[in-house]
């Protein structure tokens, strides 16, 4: 059998074959009712996502049968005060090839590329429904850190990060952090980032309109 290849995407591989696999890669989790990142977009926008990092692809032979990507932000949270950190996202493989090493191998490409770029935390995000990503990704030393509703999804997501090194926090503050922004999302947010017209919300706006004074 030939070997399978984890490389950076090769040009001759286009956006619109990226594209392509995720969406036979992502048949599954429609049925459960989530999709990956990057279904939405156009292939165009895909591309444009990569140019402030990196692509990967796993090839048998012409075959792509696998992709994932990183791409960098200075977005900063409680988890991160640093000024860059490193989404991974857009993460396919096909049914057929599931199970066989691809996605470790993938990792670890992603995981020396944004060593030797200076960052030292990754985050990413899926659907909270996902069990066995969010499985996956506790075992290989992610720590569940938000709970959240985005605008373009009809579920709840989950964000989780990964220190390149020691981790500044106890579990226990990382736990207690996540919890609490379960209880804050879904009492504020149905899926979608719809508001709730709640009390709580209510109570919530008038807080937030008196601390601004």
């Amino acid at each position: 059998m030939e070997e399978i290849k984890v490389i950076p995407k090769p040009d001759w591989v286009s956006w619109e074959d990226i594209h392509q696999l995720l969406l036979k890669a992502n048949k599954t989790n429609e049925k459960r009712g989530f999709s990956v990142a990057g279904l939405t977009c156009p292939p165009e926008e895909l591309e444009k996502q990569m140019e402030n990092g990196l692509c990967v692809v796993a090839m048998h032979g012409d075959k792509l049968v696998g992709v994932s990507a990183c791409s960098f932000n200075c977005v900063q949270r409680w988890y991160n005060k640093k000024e860059k950190s490193a989404r991974k996202f857009i993460t396919g493989i096909l049914k057929s090839y599931q199970g066989c090493g691809i996605l470790g191998e993938i990792d670890r490409v992603l995981d020396d590329y944004i060593k030797k770029s200076g960052c030292t935390f990754i985050v990413a995000s899926t659907a909270v429904m996902n069990t066995t990503v969010r499985k996956k990704a506790h075992l290989s030393g992610y720590k569940e850190l938000t709970y959240i509703s985005f605008s373009d999804t009809l579920y709840y997501s989950v964000i989780f990060g990964r220190w390149l090194g020691e981790c500044p926090f106890s579990d226990g503050y990382i736990k207690l952090r996540f919890l609490l922004s379960k209880i804050y999302t879904k009492t504020r947010y149905k899926v979608g980032k719809v508001e709730r017209f709640t009390i709580l919300h209510f109570i919530w706006k008038r807080m937030k309109r008196l601390l601004k004074h």
